[in-house]
């Protein structure tokens, strides 16, 4: 497992908002949604904290938003448990 599939896993938990999922859990049933969340963690790795553009002569580069689990990846997963205090 790479350093991004596991980051995807514990973005899934605290996205679903239950702690007592495990690894294996997750692995077993979300295996598309850490596929793409791994990825889209690895492009935004690659984008300079702090900097929302830049310009290299004619070439400008806009930098999206750092939401990391989008609409998308959202619809691969259930809604997260609500917890009551």
């Amino acid at each position: 497992m790479t350093e991004f599939e596991q980051e995807a896993i514990i973005l899934i938990r605290n996205y679903l908002n239950k702690d007592t999922l495990t690894d294996d859990y997750i692995q077993a049933n979300f295996s598309l949604a850490i596929k793409r969340l791994a990825s889209r963690i690895e492009e935004l790795d690659d984008i300079p904290n702090g900097i929302s553009e830049t310009k290299k002569g004619e070439e400008s580069i806009i930098y999206s938003t750092k939401n990391i689990i989008s609409e998308d990846i959202k619809r691969l997963l259930p809604k997260p448990y609500l917890k009551f205090f």
